[in-house]
Order: structure tokens, then C-alpha cells, then sequence
């Protein structure tokens, strides 16, 4: 990879880990909501105020924007 694509694509992934470590809360209402949904079509009837269905989503959101930032300092740092 050119060292310019290199230094851009990790520009581009180091601002997506940062979005995702900033809105966490964000997305992981989201996820949430998006279990509720998928609970509700299957007929399921579960109740959200548990700390296990807060604290998972927010760990793995956590994990990825970590991921993303590590693999976009990566990239730029490969870069030079």
C-alpha cells in the first residue's frame, strides 16, 4: 500500500475508533434496542434493567473503538 493510502486509511480508522469511544452510549442504547426488537418478534419477554445487558454492549463497543484506534496508529505510524 502506498505510504499516502496507508497514512489516510489510518487517519480514517483512528476518527471511527474515536467516534466509537466517544458515543458509546450512543450505540450501546442502540444495541440495546435493537435486542428489545429482536426479543419482541420472537416472542420473548425479558426485562433490560439487568446490569449484564448494560455491561456487555458496553464492553464490546469499548473493545472495538479501541481496536479501530489501535489499528489506525498502527497504519500511520507503518506509514513513515
Amino acid at each position: 500500500m502506498n505510504s499516502l493510502e496507508q497514512a489516510f486509511f489510518g487517519v480514517v480508522v483512528l476518527i471511527i475508533g474515536v467516534i466509537l469511544l466517544l458515543k458509546r452510549k450512543t450505540f450501546v442504547k442502540m444495541a440495546i434496542e435493537s435486542q428489545k426488537a429482536v426479543d419482541g418478534v420472537l416472542g420473548k419477554k425479558r426485562s433490560y434493567k439487568g446490569v449484564g445487558l448494560n455491561l456487555v454492549p458496553k464492553i464490546i463497543v469499548i473493545l472495538i473503538g479501541i481496536g479501530f484506534s489501535l489499528i489506525g496508529i498502527v497504519s500511520i505510524l507503518n506509514s513513515f
